[in-house]
């Protein structure tokens, strides 16, 4: 499973489950949006953000979540980092399923730059 994001002239940008649900949840926490407009993009089929709310979300993404996690590093959803590669391990004890979700420095950098290019709303599927 995964998230696409796409603009109007048909650019798109794929980010698999286990990094978007670690994206998801640091914007859920910093509540950017209300539920009813940043809840659906947790999944398919999740809406659109117009133009000024792609603009808070790569300001937010940019300045306040790039800079805390360097090239190779990972991201928990907790806030916590870490540089240990993931090795594709899949966690099935309930008290470590949170271990499958990491956002890698690299997939953070590319949607930052996708929606920092973005020049209208960018619709998630």
């Amino acid at each position: 499973m995964s998230i696409r994001l796409e603009t109007e002239d048909g650019r798109a940008l794929k980010i698999n489950a286990w990094n978007w649900g670690v994206l998801h949840e640091i914007v859920t926490k910093r509540k950017l949006f209300s539920d009813d407009v940043w809840g659906p993009k947790r999944g398919n089929g999740g809406g659109s953000l117009d133009s000024d709310q792609v603009r808070t979300l790569v300001e937010f993404l940019e300045h306040d979540v790039l800079p805390y996690l360097s090239p190779g590093e990972r991201l928990y959803h907790d806030g916590s980092v870490t540089s240990v590669p993931d090795d594709g391990t899949f966690f099935r004890e309930e008290a470590d399923l949170w271990k499958n979700y990491s956002l890698q420095h690299e997939v953070l950098a590319d949607a930052v730059a996708f929606l920092r290019a973005a020049r209208g709303p960018v619709l998630f599927f």
